[in-house]
């Protein structure tokens, strides 16, 4: 099965590393990534065309020494600093000096800037260097984005593989996994009354679920006390895993499309009780400090990848456990593999695989969309028990219980039956994403159990948070990593999937959008003039009209009598032609009926 994925909202797929000040240079929104192979290249260029007395490369060695010098004394002598200068002029010296520990500083000093300048531009051009835009020039540690050797994106089949295990265990437990449920929370309340330690106890819980669905079992014989033996089946075995049967490539991105990837900040939002009041207990999702910066494919770009269930392996063992009762491995083969891939090994015949085959792939599909639908109620009904109804982040203007849940929308709104489906793949998503707990905290009678074993491992609880803790399964989980541009934020993590050989034919959420007819109210909204000339605070309508250069976009704006104007503002994300947006004026010249500056504050919406 060939299927196409395409980005529904940023995607990031880690390398584990954290790149620092001297791994890139930032010249306006655009991002370098810089490796010191070339930039010893370039200094080796620099050198013959200045004829320095002194090789480039050794004075930049000598800097960097200097460099970590200053950053070692600066952080060994932290409590002078403290005492002395106090902890906040302490942390601003140390990011200053790092901010200041970076290869362009290095050229500038030395009359490079320029020339070091130039071989950035080329270098991107020719491949030898990556570019990316970014939409901030503060951050100091960015985490990378998975490329190949060839700086080539793709999505890892493992990656991807994951997600899809996720989803077909999920449907799996919603349908035939009562037993298993019931065994697995036995094991927990066990282990928990056998008082093992929470290393110990994540193991046990990790290593259950997974094997008791998709394991077939090997029969052993032990030996008791007394020296008796007697057969057991264990479900232990990674040999005997039907997911070996699941076959999934690197999903490769699709020719022709430029700038796949985009250096964007993250913010954790964490839910805090903010009235204490007993019948009126309030909640509010507040921005941690210190967030990192990511690099992240986004929206929109396309993959292709394949996906195989080896059913014609399935049906080759099932010929040679033909004797049940002779059996060693494989105990409960046939159950297993229906279970997971809905395949009825004991109706599976040479000419039927094809068919079987086709059956199994739409079970995977039906799954992923099944599993994203759980999802996204799981992320809305977060919305709507934890966040107050008026300014989250009061250092971003913008940021309102509106702006969040106009991120998600397209998520919550998305179109089932239309032939694509959504997944969801890499950081950011969380608990709900990765694990089965999910389902059990929807199964109300597992939650006792559930949440002492939350309890004992601290899931959910504060890091470094002391005294006793209560999970709260209503309130869980109570973080949401979230995409922070300029007046707007995303989700992580979101993708589009269906077959190649259906995706034109498939309507785009645009379209899908506008043919929902619980979506009527919406065609009905219009720009509006202002009954009088708007001033500094006020919000008017503007009609996206197209891009500009950089990260401009450029609108229409409705303001009074009949008076129009276009008018640009920087707006990072991706914005709708023709759409009505709504529009905060920063700076107006009444006389000259002009507004000077404005902020997109999103679109426009239906007066209730």
């Amino acid at each position: 099965m060939k299927l196409r994925l395409q980005t529904y909202s940023p995607v990031h797929i880690g390398t584990g590393e954290e790149l620092n000040s001297m791994d890139y240079v930032i010249l306006g929104q655009n991002y370098y990534r810089v490796s010191l192979d070339r930039f010893l290249q370039f200094l080796e260029a620099m050198d013959e065309q200045k004829k320095s007395s002194l090789p480039l490369a050794e004075q930049f060695g000598e800097w960097v020494i200097a460099r970590t010098e200053e950053l070692n004394d600066l952080h060994e002598n932290r409590r002078y600093h403290q005492e002395k200068l106090g902890k906040r002029d302490y942390n601003q010296q140390l990011t200053q000096l790092q901010q200041e520990t970076n290869l362009l500083k290095f050229c500038e000093q030395h009359r490079l800037k320029r020339e070091f300048e130039s071989f950035l531009e080329q270098s991107s051009q020719d491949k030898t260097i990556r570019k990316y835009q970014i939409n901030s020039r503060r951050k100091l540690k960015v985490r990378g984005q998975l490329v190949n050797a060839k700086h080539e994106l793709y999505i890892p089949g493992t990656s991807l593989k994951g997600a899809i295990r996720t989803a077909l265990l999920y449907q799996a437990m919603k349908g035939y996994g009562a037993d298993y449920q019931r065994h697995l929370i036995d094991s927990i309340a066990k282990d928990i009354r056998k008082q093992r330690n929470p290393r110990q106890l994540a193991m046990r819980v990790g290593s259950t679920l997974e094997p008791s669905m998709a394991y077939g079992g090997i029969r052993t014989q032990i030996k008791n006390q007394q020296g008796e033996k007697r057969t057991i089946t264990k479900y232990n075995d990674v040999q005997q895993d039907v997911f070996k049967f699941l076959r999934v490539s690197d999903a490769r991105i699709l020719p022709e499309q430029n700038d796949p990837i985009e250096v964007v900040k993250t913010d954790l939002y964490l839910v805090n009780q903010v009235s204490r009041d007993p019948n009126n207990r309030a909640f509010k999702a507040t921005k941690q400090p210190q967030s990192p910066y990511i690099e992240a494919i986004r929206r929109g770009v396309r993959f292709e990848f394949k996906v195989e269930v080896a059913v014609e392996e399935i049906y080759a063992i099932s010929q040679i456990l033909k004797s049940p009762k002779d059996r060693k491995e494989w105990i409960d083969f046939e159950q297993k593999i229906f279970q997971i891939y809905q395949i009825e090994v004991g109706k599976l015949s040479q000419h039927k695989l094809s068919e079987a085959k086709k059956e199994a792939e739409d079970h995977i599909l039906n799954s992923l969309a099944l599993f994203a639908q759980q999802q996204a109620a799981f992320e809305e009904k977060w919305l709507e028990r934890q966040f107050l109804k008026e300014q989250l982040d009061r250092e971003r203007i913008p940021y309102q219980t509106e702006t969040f849940r106009e991120a998600f929308d397209p998520i919550f709104r998305y179109p089932k039956g239309k032939g694509r489906r959504l997944m969801r793949v890499g950081y950011g998503g969380g608990f709900p994403n990765k694990t089965m707990l999910m389902y059990f905290l929807e199964e109300s009678g597992f939650k006792p159990v559930i949440r002492e074993m939350m309890e004992i491992l601290g899931i959910g609880n504060r890091p470094g948070s002391k005294g006793t803790y209560t999970a709260n399964l209503e309130k869980f989980p109570k973080s949401r990593i979230l995409v922070s541009y300029e007046r707007s934020v995303a989700p992580l993590g979101w993708m589009e999937i269906g077959r190649v050989e259906d995706w034109d034919q498939m309507p785009k959420m645009s379209e899908s959008v506008a043919n929902d007819k619980s979506l009527a109210v919406e065609k009905a909204i219009k720009a509006e003039f202002q009954k009088k000339f708007p001033k500094r605070g006020d919000i008017i309508d503007g009609i996206f009209i197209r891009k500009g250069p950089g990260r401009q976009k450029i609108f229409q704006l409705y303001l009074t009598e009949g008076i129009t104007q276009e008018g640009s503002t920087n707006y990072f994300a991706d914005l709708e032609e023709g759409k009505i947006y709504q529009l905060q004026v920063n700076a107006a010249d009444k006389k000259a009926q002009k507004v000077q500056s404005f902020i997109c504050r999103g679109l426009k919406k239906h007066k209730s």
